[in-house]
């Protein structure tokens, strides 16, 4: 079996207005050309073999040195990663610091862009805590500078073009009350989760009872694929990353899902 990571890429651009940055792939474009360099302590990465996954799909090997099979989602900005070593998520995330580095080196030379790749976190918990609670009186969440490919509708995209006006890289926003919306800070959590950002909370336990923190932690998400589905079935592992990720950040598109293809 391979254990495959899931993760977002983003792609930022200074000047670039959100509707002109989502006209073009420019992630898959990058992959398609197959870029190669060394990244840290002289290790070679390239990105090879890659091939078409329906009509908005990449397949691609990645050698780091030790190959591994990465699959893209260009309408989400899924990437989908199968370390070599897949027995901890810290192989995955190494994997994608590598990939983002090789993908920068390629976007910053030829387009002044700049990518990054977070990983997708299970939020299920940290809600669980959230509904559970007698009171939640404080919500604090972190954003990033808003993805050229977005609409401008994401949750975030009020905060977004503060930071952006103010030349940041990265905001945190608190909400504060006697009991906050438990459905907004659901909603506010999984598209927090699905782009890997920070979420603390404050909650009372019960009445009478000091606020204490509780901060996102969810584990990173993976589902395992038998490995002669890669790369006959690449199109059906790929709608199943689809899947669990309109799961995290809808909470309800992946109900009863599973986790392997059958």
């Amino acid at each position: 079996m391979l254990v495959f990571y899931l993760f977002r890429t983003k792609l930022y651009r200074s000047g670039l207005a959100p509707s002109q940055g989502s006209r073009r792939d420019w992630i898959g474009d990058f992959m398609r050309q197959q870029p190669e360099a060394e990244i840290g302590r002289g290790r070679r990465w390239r990105i090879g073999n890659v091939t078409s996954v329906g009509g908005r799909g990449l397949l691609l090997s990645v050698a780091t040195p030790e190959p591994a099979y990465a699959l893209y989602d260009s309408e989400y900005g899924l990437l989908s990663l199968a370390p070599p070593k897949p027995a901890r998520a810290s192989g995955a995330v190494d994997m994608a610091r590598g990939l983002q580095a090789l993908l920068n080196a390629h976007a910053r030379t030829h387009h002044d862009l700049r990518i990054e790749i977070d990983a997708v976190i299970d939020p299920e918990g940290f809600i669980d805590h959230i509904m559970d609670a007698f009171a939640v009186t404080e919500f604090t969440v972190q954003c990033g500078e808003p993805d050229v490919r977005d609409d401008g509708h994401a949750p975030f995209a009020p905060m977004q073009a503060m930071l952006e006006a103010a030349g940041g890289t990265r905001a945190r926003t608190s909400i504060l009350g006697e009991d906050l919306d438990r459905e907004m800070l659901e909603r506010l959590t999984r598209a927090a989760a699905g782009d890997g950002h920070e979420v603390r909370i404050r909650l009372k336990e019960a009445m009478g009872q000091r606020p204490v923190s509780r901060h996102m932690r969810g584990h990173t998400i993976d589902f395992l694929v038998r490995k002669e589905d890669i790369p006959g079935r690449a199109d059906t592992v790929l709608a199943m990353a689809r899947q669990i990720f309109l799961h995290i950040r809808g909470g309800d598109a992946g109900a009863g899902l599973s986790r392997s293809a059958d």
